[in-house]
């Protein structure tokens, strides 16, 4: 009841069963989820097989460009007004550097859905249209773990965790359904 939507942020709900002793309950959790009518959306480079067996939509980004899609959506939200600018203001600080970042006016370039498209492989359509699908909706995120997934193991790895809480803080944080 207090969640719409489900973004797995690179993530398998099938990949660590073997691994992990309660891993099986991650692909219970989102076959159920399905079943609560919850939309599952996964945002991933490869169809994995917890994409395929349990998400309504896949989404296909280039390996290490998620930081870039995040700062599409947030310069959506921003140009659009879907942000929760009073939570921001009693919950969050740095708000006006991340705000200038994602609008160019520290660097001097915008970092518009179609900035974005390019450099991640997902259009900027649907860039646009997740942005405003997660904005109008009580969403809560995934992630995949154990140096996998958007968090992995690379250059600049902690940039997608880091934009995650901005934009997580971006629509209200600890609302209902909206959590990671």
């Amino acid at each position: 009841e207090n969640c719409d939507l489900l973004l797995m942020w690179s993530g398998d709900a099938e990949a660590k069963a073997w691994r992990y002793p309660l891993a099986q309950v991650q692909g219970m959790w989102h076959r159920w989820f399905g079943e609560l009518g919850i939309k599952r959306v996964t945002l991933s480079p490869d169809l994995n097989l917890g994409a395929s067996l349990y998400s309504d939509k896949w989404i296909p980004i280039l390996p290490a460009t998620d930081a870039a899609m995040m700062a599409a959506i947030a310069y959506t939200w921003l140009q659009e007004g879907t942000f929760d600018q009073a939570y921001l203001d009693t919950h969050a600080t740095g708000f006006d550097e991340w705000k200038a970042y994602v609008l160019g006016d520290e660097d001097g370039t915008p970092k518009t859905p179609e900035w974005a498209s390019p450099l991640c492989g997902v259009s900027t359509w649907t860039i646009k249209a997740l942005a405003r699908s997660w904005a109008s909706q009580k969403t809560t995120i995934g992630y995949g773990r154990s140096g996998g997934g958007a968090n992995g193991r690379a250059n600049y790895a902690d940039n997608p965790a880091r934009i995650q809480c901005y934009l997580l803080a971006m629509q209200g944080w600890g609302g209902p359904g909206k959590h990671q």
